[in-house]
């Protein structure tokens, strides 16, 4: 008898980019053994939040700036340079927000919390957009190829 095992799509795009078979069973423990998610400890929730925000209100992009006076001095680097990219591509594309719901996608005994960010309309096609901030490490390789699998 099997049973289902349930993960977010972040943890999946985890688990997809790791580089090596040890990295993955080392990632397979780590979920398994870590608490819930909490907001309190979510480094990137305030910029996602608030990149939904501008949009859904049709504030200018570039209020988004703002948010890093608004942060601990530890993330305000991090934030800053993520904050310059996505004001960047939004500024060179026409963009419409519109909203998105939840879903999930099931592979035989797995299934996938998938809870997109955004839906946005860019330069006429729409977009389910999760935002995906992760510091660079050894154990793991993203690529154009990794999400087109996805």
């Amino acid at each position: 008898m099997s049973s289902t095992a349930s993960i977010s799509l972040t943890q999946f795009i985890d688990f997809s980019t790791k580089v090596s078979t040890s990295a993955r069973i080392n990632f397979v423990k780590g979920v398994k053994d870590s608490p819930d998610y909490s907001p309190a400890i979510d480094y990137w929730k305030q910029l996602r939040d608030e990149i939904r925000r501008i949009h859904e209100k049709g504030l200018p992009i570039t209020d988004l700036y703002h948010l890093s006076d608004n942060v601990s001095e530890a993330k305000r680097k991090n934030y800053i340079k993520n904050i310059r990219n996505y004001v960047n591509f939004i500024k060179k594309h026409d963009v419409e927000f519109f909203n998105t719901g939840k879903g999930f996608w099931q592979y035989d005994d797995l299934h996938i919390r998938t809870t997109p960010e955004l839906g946005l309309k860019i330069n006429g096609q729409n977009y389910l957009v999760k935002n995906y901030y992760k510091v660079k490490n050894n154990d793991s390789k993203i690529t154009k190829k990794t999400f087109r699998l996805l």
